[in-house]
């Protein structure tokens, strides 16, 4: 092209639809259309060939672009390969790309750049377009083979360069006859190749002159825009780049439309297919002959230029095309042939029938209703781009022409996403065509767009004088960049290239757009001026007075201020349902605070919160003030009287600090009204001085203490500590802040303004807002809070509200350490160790006052209902109750519409004056220092005294210390040897001064004749005993008697207790110690998997039992390679019941708990164990267990002490109710299994038994807690279950029935089964029974239980101590049982054991069977406020014996019986109390060994 022949647009052909395919010629694309576009010269680049790409009717992004350049195909990949195309239209005329899908470009990209086909080719300049046509005409065009070898044809480089088919009229026949091979065709002449009928011309190529006028056009027609061709031509890729020397084919077929069908008139399609219909009946072609592509197709174009009126009008079709269509309209036919005629007629009819509908659906698609589509409305930006269904863009587009809106072919304005401030600039993807009103308004939008997607952008303004270009970039290295400019055209500000992807991170550290000029400017937007601020506030109050019109508002302005505008200065809330739920469900005590607002101006917000019946917050009243000063406490308090009711405030308590406005106030607002102190205030000023955690304790000793006789022994203690810290205490006050002072008629204990601190909190995001916002969000808040409350416990079927039932349970877990004793029905002398009380029922009072105070029964209390079964939740105060719960939430708070919605009120309102103080606000309260360290794992430093490291001196640290450059003299060095644990008496003179006997509590033990022993050594041989029955045992570590200065020992209960096992019996050998044989060595599984891994979620909620199912399955591959372990990570994990698998270890981290899901059905229903015959609580079936398993081997149940929660509470129901269909489940049942370990485990809340190893061996269960309320029925700890060698040590059990229990099968059944529970070692255990025996022994003992070795045991809180079951029919025996070295607390018996156990299983049980319990020995036992020692009831055919020696049992003062025996034989020694005669026995005489256990009898 000349220098200077300058476009201001070019035309672009796309090619669409089609795929490379590789032929004998060469690369073609087949297949495909076109669609031209008239392009800016300006404006080409990369983005442009995109967005007209993907216009061509592709659903998703294009994949790739190629062109044809002088170096062959390339593919288009930047702007720079635009430019090459841009620059090749303005010499060709036009532009040619070819867009290929997906499924094609790596096959051509495998081709252009790897270079395996088209690196061999010479690729032309242009690519040749190839059409196969079928022809629906009866004649056949014939012609010799063309080759390229023989053939050769002009290459069609032009629009002009058209074939012509010139046709005679003498007959429709077309043959063409052989062509010369030899002939040569030159490129610049024309050539007509003659058959019989047709010749088939190739034009000259277009004159100079027109060429020039085409290009030099400064616009395209609309037609040049969007053309769609109907068919899909196919292109030859040459291997010849020389056009002249071509030998491309040009089939004798070829042809292309002449016209685009959006051309076309409704008349023209008609006439055209009414013609195609002719033809097609002169032929004898009926309908279903018509097929795509043939030559009588109205939209042939031979040159493929669709619609270019400027390149070919309707004047340039020559005669010999319209004599071509006469030849085939008006040849000679045969018009009388009938067939032929019908034929016409059908074919017309078809077509005709056709027309109407394509007619119908361009004229549906030129006005945008086909598929949906509807052009009135505007589209709007989703995710950045255009939408075309949505319909709020009316008002940013300007109306057009509605009789334009149904012309067929009119030219759609493509749209692009509006961008304004309105845009969500999270999701905004940037693209070429946004246009801007002007610069400033692309840059905000930039501005916000950077800021929140937390992007660093700058710009880079241009040099023009102007300043109209504005470009846009991301940090170094990211491939961001936008460049907008100014359109004269368009008088708007377009973006002309954008690259939208990002490389970079989002941050907000370094975001340069973030600036405080844009935040001012953002907030003064959302927030407007605190003048328009508060000037909307009375429009506020009307519309809080309209949607809540028996609400108490009150606003009250600067008393100082009278004209016009007013100033702010307080405003008080009471919404009535809040109100009336206070009045109605709760107990009438408020507590009072303020806290600081966050805003600029300053202030504080009063707030009045209450306690509903759940021990929560319940928000009554607030109001904002400008400080707490006396006047605006006077105020808030008088606002608070009227609002609620209640006049002088009798009856109601109010809490706060010692702030002296408050004090006053109450005093002058509410005289009748009860004014505690909050005590946490309190001590924050006295722990400033009289510091420590040991004054601490003794403080809340004092405040907490429910009596004046605790209270008074609480100080006491306070006193011996420090008498100082006593005096400071009693100036306090204690009468305002201590539990023992304060009135019950609140029926609440509380001493702290904690619930003022919880709304504080929970309105600390409102703080920071202004007052309109601030009264919003408190608002909308609670309303929310008190609809959440209502249906949390409409949903519950608690009859006392939760938190309560907890502090309930903590009593009635307490009261098992109580005997209740009857005077009459309702009153009760209750005994609690060494205190009595007095508990009246009716009244629900007890001498400790913690019921009087609480409404919730204190233990005592608890304790004198369960004595006449009666339920502790019925005695608790009403305010606790359910009913009451919901009577405060019963009422809420009406919404309040938005600000647009208020009604108009004029009140013009100043702020009050801005209130700055020293530094930023704080956003959280002053911490007190004396607490825990915000930092984890380090204590606070508050208050500590600095001491010098070299001087020693407290006025300063070693930094400081002006001794610190100074040489010190060297440490001394320490003695050689270990440090004596005893000095020697001749070197020291202060021991030889002091008496034989000083003060000591060391580990000693009195020997034979009174002498003491330190720490097991004696006179006589040292350590352990040499023989079985020779020597002493170490005497146990940790025990010690305390004796005063003349060496009187103590009176008291430790002396018992350490006489007693002072006098420790001989024998117990030193292999006694390592009866528990079964010590695996617990090594790492070399595979672990966790439960998350298998879909499992820790929620608590969702169901995990196929998690677990499908874990251990998979596991069970690993049995055979050292096996596996199962991690369970911290969380809840709901399951039902699941198996384990051999050679497993099931770990529990740290806070990790196996939750056993409520609902029965998951826990499915297994067989009765053989050796019971049936459920134990249900006949047939039981429910299957937690965690089973089966024949298992080498198996480990351990953790970092995590928790296995049956949530026993439905199957204690269900119990309890007797609407049990099976027995009830346990937590880890192990059935006919060798080597299985439990430990470092808590149990709670098991449905029956939390372990119970069954048919089993070698099972260790050592350092576990199982625990289980006290109400709970039938819960026992653990089961040994005709099984052999069970160790047990090092645990903790409380339970609500019995701790462990021994079993060996029911009646006939174990007799049948016949496997004997022997070898248990039970030792080291802490048992707790509350309605059951610490250990038991039976019932269902039918298959034996022998050889049983029990040490070592501590006994609290229990009902029985060690008991023996059995009954008539049962059989089997107890025998060969070793019980010593146990300490009883708090035990109502003793020892028992009762032979009238007669529940049976059947009545098919042997009534003669008979249990026999022999060689049982009880020995080294003391007892501490014991009833009954002990209850022997034999069976008369077969009396039990046993031997009892070394105990001593303290009895309390109700006891009226010690000792009752009956059908029991055998021998006792040193006990005490004096047993009955049956076991009176001076001496032992035999001894009975026992496997192994030497024991004395």
């Amino acid at each position: 092209m000349k220098q200077g022949n300058h476009l201001d647009a070019v035309t672009l052909k796309l090619w669409y639809g089609g795929c490379f395919k590789r032929g004998d010629e060469g690369v073609i694309f087949m297949g495909s259309t076109f669609r031209t576009v008239a392009i800016d010269i300006d404006e080409m680049c990369w983005f442009t060939m995109v967005e007209e790409a993907e216009k061509c009717g592709f659903k998703r992004d294009v994949d790739a672009i190629f062109f044809m350049s002088s170096d062959g195909l390339q593919r288009a990949l930047d702007d720079t390969h635009a430019q090459v195309i841009c620059k090749r239209a303005l010499e060709d005329r036009v532009g040619e790309c070819y867009i290929v899908p997906g499924y094609d470009v790596p096959q051509l990209m495998q081709w252009v750049e790897c270079g395996s086909a088209l690196s061999l080719m010479k690729l032309p300049s242009k690519l040749i377009p190839r059409r196969k046509v079928s022809t629906s005409i009866n004649s056949t065009i014939k012609g010799p083979p063309l080759s390229s070898s023989t053939i050769e044809t002009p290459t069609l480089e032009t629009p002009n360069e058209t074939p012509t088919l010139e046709t005679p009229n003498e007959t429709p026949t077309l043959e063409t006859p052989t062509l010369d091979s030899t002939k040569r065709i030159s490129k610049n002449t024309s050539k007509t190749y003659k058959t019989d009928k047709t010749v088939l011309k190739t034009p000259k190529k277009a004159s100079k002159k027109t060429q020039t006028a085409i290009r030099t056009s400064p616009r395209l027609s609309s037609k040049q825009n969007t053309s769609l061709k109907p068919s899909s031509p196919n292109f030859i890729v040459n291997n010849n780049k020389n056009p002249e020397t071509s030998s491309t084919q040009i089939p004798s077929d070829f042809h292309e439309p002449s016209y685009d069908i959006n051309d076309l008139t409704i008349a023209d399609l008609f006439k055209n297919y009414e013609e195609n219909a002719d033809k097609a009946a002169l032929n004898g072609d009926d309908n279903d002959d018509f097929s795509e592509g043939e030559e009588d197709d109205p939209a042939y174009d031979p040159e493929g230029e669709y619609g270019d009126d400027e390149s070919e009008s309707d004047e340039d079709v020559t005669d010999e095309d319209e004599s071509v269509n006469d030849a085939l309209i008006e040849g000679d036919l045969d018009d009388d042939d009938v067939e032929i005629n019908e034929a016409r007629v059908r074919v017309k009819k078809w077509n005709a029938d056709a027309l109407q509908i394509v007619a119908q659906l361009q004229l549906e698609a030129a006005c945008g209703k086909l598929s949906g589509q509807d052009k009135t409305k505007t589209p709007t930006v989703t995710n950045g781009q255009v939408s075309d269904y949505d319909e709020s863009g009316d008002e940013h587009q300007t109306p057009g022409n509605s009789d334009e809106e149904c012309i067929p072919g009119k030219r759609v304005v493509t749209s692009f996403p509006v961008v304004n401030e309105h845009t969500d600039f999270n999701k905004l993807k940037w693209c070429v065509g946004i246009s801007f009103p002007n610069r400033e308004t692309f840059r905000d939008c930039v501005t916000r767009y950077a800021i929140a997607q937390g992007r660093d952008l700058t710009f880079d303004i241009s040099d023009n004088p102007r300043g109209r270009k504005l470009g846009v970039r991301c940090k170094s290295g990211c491939p961001f960049r936008l460049y907008g400019s100014w359109d004269n055209k368009r008088a708007a500000f377009l973006v002309k290239s954008a690259d939208p992807s990002h490389t970079c991170r989002r941050t907000m550290e370094s975001n340069r757009q973030l600036k405080s000029t844009w935040l001012a400017k953002q907030f003064l937007l959302l927030h407007g001026s605190m003048k328009e601020h508060y000037s909307r506030l009375g429009s506020y109050i009307a519309a809080l007075e309209e949607t809540n019109p028996t609400s108490f508002f009150t606003l009250f302005t600067n008393p100082n201020v009278t004209s016009n505008p007013l100033v702010f200065q307080r405003f008080y809330v009471c919404f009535d349902a809040l109100k009336q739920g206070w009045l109605l469900g709760c107990r009438k005590i408020v507590s009072v605070d303020a806290c600081f607002l966050k805003t600029f101006l300053g202030g504080q917000l009063i707030a009045a919160v209450g306690r509903d019946g759940n021990e929560q917050m319940f928000p009554l009243a607030w109001a904002v003030v400008e400080g707490e000063n006396n006047e605006s406490y006077a105020w808030f308090f008088n606002q608070l009287k009227i609002s609620l009711g209640v006049e002088d405030g009798d009856g109601m308590t109010i809490i706060s600090d010692q702030h002296q406005s408050i004090v006053a106030m109450v005093a002058k607002e509410f005289p009748r009204a009860e004014h505690r102190h909050c005590a946490r205030h309190v001590f924050a000023n006295w722990h400033k001085t009289y510091k420590g955690e040991e004054m601490k304790n003794l403080f809340w000793g004092c405040a907490k203490a429910y009596n004046e006789a605790d209270f008074n022994d609480a100080l006491d203690n306070l006193k011996q500590a420090d008498p100082k810290a006593a005096e400071a205490f009693i100036a306090c006050n204690p009468t305002l802040f201590c539990r023992a002072f304060i009135q019950n008629h609140t029926q609440n204990d509380v001493i702290v303004s904690n619930m003022s601190e919880t709304f504080n909190a929970y309105i600390i995001s409102a703080r920071s807002k202004h007052i309109i916002y601030m009264l919003e969000e408190i608002r909308t808040s609670i309303m929310q809070r008190l609809i959440e409350k209502k249906l949390e416990m409409e949903g519950s079927t608690h009859v006392v509200c939760p938190r309560v039932q907890e502090r309930l349970e903590v009593e009635k877990d307490k009261a098992s350490m109580c005997k209740a004793l009857p005077f009459t029905a309702t009153l009760f002398q209750v005994i609690d160790g060494i205190d009595t009380l007095t508990v009246n029922l009716e009244a629900r009072t007890c001498t400790c006052r913690k019921w009087d105070l609480t409404g919730i029964p204190c233990f005592h209390a608890v304790a004198a209902i369960f004595s006449i079964h009666g339920h502790a939740e019925d005695y608790v105060s009403d305010y606790y109750k359910r009913e009451a719960y919901l009577r405060s939430y019963n009422l809420g708070i009406a919404p309040v519409p938005g600000q647009r919605h208020w009604p108009k009120r004029d009140l013009p309102l100043n702020p009050p004056p801005i209130k700055v103080g020293p530094g930023r606000p704080r956003k959280k309260r002053r911490r007190d220092p004396h607490k825990d360290s915000m930092k984890k794992g380090k204590l606070t430093k508050h208050g500590i005294e600095m001491t010098c490291s070299i001087c020693k001196s407290n006025t300063h640290n070693k930094r400081k210390c002006p001794d610190k450059n100074k040489t010190q003299p060297a440490p001394p060095k320490n003695p050689m040897g270990r440090p004596r644990k005893y000095p020697r008496l001749e070197d020291s003179s202060e021991s030889a001064a002091q008496p034989h006997h000083s003060a000591t509590a060391q580990p000693s033990r009195v020997g034979r004749g009174g002498r003491v022993t330190m720490a097991g050594r004696g006179s006589g041989r040292r350590g352990r005993a040499a023989g079985r029955n020779g020597g002493r045992a170490r005497a146990p570590q940790g025990f010690g008697v305390l004796f005063d200065g003349q060496g009187n020992a103590f009176t008291n209960v430790a002396l018992l207790l350490l006489l007693a096992l002072g006098n420790a019996v001989e024998v117990i050998g030193e292999e006694n110690e390592e009866q528990c044989t079964y010590k695996p060595k617990l090594d790492p599984r070399p595979h672990s998997v966790s439960i998350v891994e298998f879909g499992a979620v820790g929620d608590g909620k969702f169901l995990n039992t196929g998690a677990f199912q499908n874990a251990i399955f998979y596991l069970n591959s690993f049995a055979d390679k050292g096996g596996a372990q199962l991690y369970v990570p911290p969380g809840k994990w709901l399951t039902g019941s699941f198996n384990l698998t051999n050679h497993l270890t099931l770990f529990l981290e740290k806070d990790a708990v196996i939750l056993g899901s409520q609902n029965p059905s998951h826990w499915g229903v297994a067989d009765p164990l053989p050796s019971y015959g049936r459920g134990f609580e249900v006949p047939g079936s039981r429910y299957r267990s937690l965690i089973n398993g089966y024949s298992l081997h080498d198996v480990v149940i351990t953790g970092n002490n995590g928790t296995i929660d049956g949530q026993g509470s439905i199957w204690w129901d269900a119990f309890l109710s007797r609407t049990l269909n099976h027995s009830r489940p346990h937590l880890v049942e192990i059935v006919d299994s060798v080597g299985v370990v439990v430990s470092n485990l808590t149990f709670l809340n098991a449905p029956a038994y939390n372990i119970h190893p069954v048919y089993s061996s070698n099972i260790l269960v050592q350092n576990i807690s199982a625990l289980a309320p006290a109400s709970s029925p039938h819960t026992v700890g653990i089961v040994p279950d005709s099984s052999d060698h069970i160790c047990i040590e090092n645990s903790n059990i409380s339970t609500g029935y019995d701790a462990i229990s021994l079993k060996s099968g029911w009646d006939e059944h174990g007799i049948a089964y016949g496997r004997p529970t022997t070898y248990v070692h039970i030792k080291q255990v802490q048992l707790q029974a509350s309605t059951g025996s610490a250990i038991a022994f039976g019932s269902q003992m039918s298959g034996g239980i022998s050889h049983v070795l029990v040490e070592h045991l501590y006994i609290i809180n229990s009902l029985s101590g060690v008991e023996f079951r059995t009954a008539v029919g049962r059989g089997g025996y107890i025998k060969n049982i070793n019980v010593s070295h146990i300490v009883m607390e708090n035990t109502h018996t003793a020892f028992n054991a009762s032979g009238q156990w007669t529940n049976h299983p059947d009545e098919d049980y042997d009534k003669s069977a008979l249990p026999v319990l022999v060689q049982i020995t009880l020995k080294d036992v003391v007892g501490v406020n014991i009833t009954v020692a002990g209850s022997f009831s034999g069976i008369k055919e077969s009396p039990f014996q046993f031997s009892l020696s070394d105990i001593s049992l303290s009895l309390n003062s109700i006891s009226t019986t010690t000792w009752f025996c009956s059908n029991v034989i055998g021998s006792s020694k040193s006990v005490f109390p004096e047993p009955c005669p049956e076991l009176d026995t001076s001496s032992l005489t035999s001894i009975a060994t026992v496997n192994g256990l030497s024991t004395s009898l």
